[in-house]
């Protein structure tokens, strides 16, 4: 079979841009068992043109076209499908977050099928029918079709326990040169940034994050030598990479963690990595693993400052830890990039004030806001849906306006949520206690004041590039 993958781009500028690992993954296996496969990223600031896809297809005759979906792209997705289907006539598929909570989403008529959850061997599986002529559909784990105008929906796959047995991703004619990580690692200098997946799945249980539906709130990790080989064939490509470990949370096992990182620094001598992880996972004695073996960036999504809303979205920490934690990290040469978000369902004038305070009191090198996003499959987008906030239709044709909420609260109209999101984000840069921040660490720890300038000119730069974009190239180029 000849199979392209596609990761469409974005129908709005986000704060990053980086490998899509997904698609990547579903390459390597797919030309593992055979097929000749290729991943194409359609960036948002230089995006490929919809006819240059299209015409690749056409041209390799290929057979079947996958698209990884987002909330984000879920309409240059299917634009991009229909003009490919109408065009070529290959089968086309959805898959990731949204194909996976929206398998509805094969009702479109340019669209064959969908398929939930870890997709590497569904899809495989898939191939190989395609290709025998083997219509026995049904037999696929986690494949949607129609059939006879309804949704046929098998069982989700199983999950991958043994990732060393994936081959590593295929990043063939990945677009580098375009992607960016806001506050993650040192990018900002030559140095060109490159993702890496160490595992899979979460167990924590927040009812905003869609990432529970597909992974079933399950963690599944790979061994630190296959991490270290995968590492290792990188830096041939990128001798002056840095690593964006892109976990969910890398430090689920902490011996595993410290394992990981000690090795790192052992057989490769302080190349600079940053992580994502959850304020549960830190403990003092991992914080000065992390510094000694070279973290350069640590990003925690923090959320709310109010305990009532913490509680209603089932993140089980306390403020209190929260606190402590961040004051150690402050001892080290780490950059803390903290994340914030307004919005939720309980949120009021009350509760967002804390969480202004909580950002007054947070002492991090960089911190950003941002307006809950009710993801498809999640608990918030059931509540959403249940409260008449969002319909399915509206919610895949987005806000009408960039930063325009996608949903009321229980006590805030639409317009106020906008409103307190907009007080709350000139509180991460315009309040003493951070300017006193940047006094302290301007002398201690000056790598971090660099950090933290480059951090803020890329927010500026980000700010340019959006609006150069939708006043001259938007339209133009991609979907």
């Amino acid at each position: 079979m000849k199979i392209l993958l596609v990761n469409p781009r974005h129908s709005a500028p986000q704060m990053d841009e980086m490998e899509p690992l997904g698609i990547c993954y579903l390459s390597s296996y797919l030309k593992a068992a055979g097929h000749e496969c290729a991943a194409l990223h359609q960036t948002y600031f230089d995006p490929k043109p919809v006819d240059d896809i299209v015409e690749k297809a056409r041209r390799d005759k290929t057979d079947l076209v996958g698209f990884a979906t987002y909330s984000s792209n879920i309409n240059t997705a299917l634009d991009l499908c229909r003009k490919i289907k109408a065009e070529t006539g290959a089968k086309t598929l959805l898959g990731g977050p949204m194909a996976t909570a929206m398998p509805e989403l094969v009702e479109n008529p340019d669209v064959d099928f969908v398929i939930m959850g870890e997709a590497e061997k569904s899809i495989a599986t898939l191939a190989k029918a395609l290709e025998s002529g083997d219509n026995r559909y049904s037999e696929i784990p986690g494949l949607c079709r129609l059939d006879e105008g309804s949704v046929r929906a098998n069982p989700a796959p199983p999950r991958i326990e043994d990732l060393d047995s994936l081959p590593f991703p295929d990043r063939a004619n990945l677009p580098y040169e375009h992607y960016f990580c806001s506050g993650y690692v040192d990018y900002f200098r030559k140095r060109r940034i490159v993702t890496v997946l160490t595992s899979r799945g979460c167990p924590f249980n927040c009812e905003y994050c869609a990432t529970k539906k597909i992974w079933h709130n399950r963690w599944h990790s790979r061994s630190v030598g296959n991490v270290m080989e995968e590492i290792e064939g990188l830096f041939g490509e990128f001798p002056e990479m840095l690593i964006g470990f892109i976990d969910q949370d890398i430090n689920i096992n902490k011996e595993r963690a410290h394992e990981l990182y000690e090795t790192l620094v052992e057989r490769f001598n302080r190349p600079g990595y940053g992580i994502m992880t959850s304020i549960l996972s830190l403990d003092e004695k991992l914080i000065k693993t992390l510094d000694r073996t070279g973290c350069l960036s640590l990003f925690l999504g923090i959320e709310s400052g109010s305990k009532e809303v913490l509680d209603s979205i089932g993140r089980r920490f306390e403020l209190d830890r929260t606190l402590s934690i961040l004051k150690m990290l402050n001892k080290t040469d780490i950059f803390i990039v903290c994340a914030f978000l307004v919005g939720f369902p309980a949120d009021d004038h009350e509760t967002i004030k804390k969480t202004r305070w909580m950002i007054r009191h947070t002492p991090a090198d960089f911190s950003f806001v941002s307006m809950i996003n009710p993801y498809p499959g999640t608990d918030l987008y059931h509540e959403a849906i249940k409260q008449g906030w969002i319909t399915p239709e509206k919610y895949i044709a987005g806000p009408e306006k960039l930063l325009e909420p996608f949903m009321p609260t229980y006590h805030l109209t639409r317009r106020e949520v906008r409103r307190e999101f907009f007080l709350t984000t000139l509180t991460c840069v315009a309040h003493p206690g951070y300017f006193l921040h940047v006094a302290q660490i301007a002398f201690a720890h000056p790598r971090r004041l660099f950090l933290m300038i480059q951090s803020l000119i890329s927010q500026a730069r980000l700010a340019f590039r959006v609006l150069r974009f939708n006043l001259f190239q938007s339209g133009k180029n991609g979907s």
